[in-house]
C-alpha cells in the first residue's frame, strides 16, 4: 500500500466532514496508524521512538527521535552529545533530535497496512465513544426519546439520538408488546464506562419512571409541587387569632407540608 499524503488528507477532511470530528485529533489519530504500520514492516526500529508528520505538500516524513545525553543507556532512543554535534552543530544536552529515516519508496506491506487501519479504527472508536458518554453523563434521571428498532428474545433494542441501546428484560413494562418502528420513553438509570464501552442503564418499570412520565404529561404537578399551602398552627385557639387580628398581627401561617389545612382566615 502507497502512502499517498493527499490521499490521507482527503481522507482526514471526509471524517471531520462525516463524523464531526476535530480535524487536528483525526490527523494525529492518521499519524498514530501510520507509525503502526511502518513498525510493522521496519523491525529495527520497533524499539525506537516515531514521529511521523504530513507536511504541507501532502508527502509523508517518518523522523527517529533521539535524546542528547551524558550516558547512553539505549542506543535505539539516545545519542552521545558528541554524536549529537556531528547532526547538528549547536545540540544540547536534553534536546531531542528528530533523524529523517523516511524509505525511499514509502510503502506499507498488507499486514502493515492492517496494523495501521486497526489503530486508527480503534482511536476513532474511542473518540465517539468519549462524545457518546459527554452527550449523556448529565442525563440521568430524565427521560429519553426512544425508537424500537427490533425485538430480540427477552431484549427490546432502541435508537437513542443514533446509538443502538439494549432495554432489558427487567426495564421493561410488564406483558407489554413493543413494536418496531414506534417511539418510546425510557429513563436513564444511569450511565457508566466498561470494557465494552458506554453502558446505558435504561428503565421502564421503575416508580422513577411512572413519575417523570406523569410530569411530563401533567406538567401541573410540578408546579402543585412547589405551590406554598395554608398550615394548621396547633398552638392558636380561635380566641388567640381574633385578638391578634385587633393587634393587626397575622397569626395565619403557610406550608408547604401535605396534610396541612386552613385554621382560621384572621378576620374573626
Amino acid at each position: 500500500m502507497k502512502l499517498d499524503g493527499k490521499s490521507i488528507q482527503a481522507a482526514i477532511m471526509q471524517l471531520v466532514d462525516d463524523y464531526k470530528f476535530d480535524p487536528y485529533q483525526v490527523l494525529e489519530i492518521v499519524k498514530a496508524g501510520i507509525k503502526s504500520g511502518f513498525k510493522k514492516d521496519y523491525g529495527d526500529f520497533k524499539k525506537s521512538e516515531i514521529v511521523v508528520n504530513i507536511e504541507n505538500d501532502g508527502s509523508v516524513k517518518i523522523y527517529k527521535e533521539l535524546e542528547v545525553c551524558d550516558v547512553i543507556e539505549d542506543e535505539e532512543t539516545q545519542v552521545s552529545v558528541k554524536d549529537a554535534k556531528k547532526i547538528r552543530k549547536d545540540a544540547e544536552l536534553g534536546e531531542k533530535l528528530l533523524i529523517d529515516v523516511t524509505p525511499a519508496t514509502m510503502e506499507l506491506s498488507r499486514i502493515a497496512a492492517q496494523s495501521a487501519a486497526q489503530t486508527i479504527k480503534q482511536s476513532l472508536k474511542w473518540i465517539e465513544r468519549e462524545r457518546f458518554y459527554e452527550k449523556f453523563q448529565n442525563k440521568q434521571g430524565e427521560l429519553l426519546k426512544a425508537r424500537v428498532i427490533r425485538v430480540h428474545a427477552d431484549s427490546v433494542i432502541l435508537d437513542i439520538e443514533g446509538t443502538a441501546v439494549v432495554l432489558q428484560p427487567e426495564g421493561q413494562i410488564p406483558n407489554r408488546m413493543y413494536e418496531p418502528g414506534e417511539e418510546i420513553f425510557v429513563l436513564l438509570k444511569q450511565i457508566s464506562k466498561g470494557q465494552g464501552g458506554i453502558v446505558l442503564e435504561i428503565t421502564q418499570s421503575t416508580t422513577e419512571y411512572i413519575e417523570a412520565i406523569l410530569r411530563k404529561i401533567v406538567p401541573e404537578l410540578d408546579e402543585e409541587k412547589n405551590r406554598p399551602r395554608i398550615g394548621r398552627m396547633n398552638h392558636y385557639n380561635r380566641k388567640d387569632c381574633k385578638n391578634s387580628w385587633q393587634e393587626n398581627k397575622d397569626c395565619c401561617r403557610f406550608s408547604r407540608g401535605e396534610n396541612w389545612s386552613r385554621w382560621c382566615d384572621g378576620r374573626k
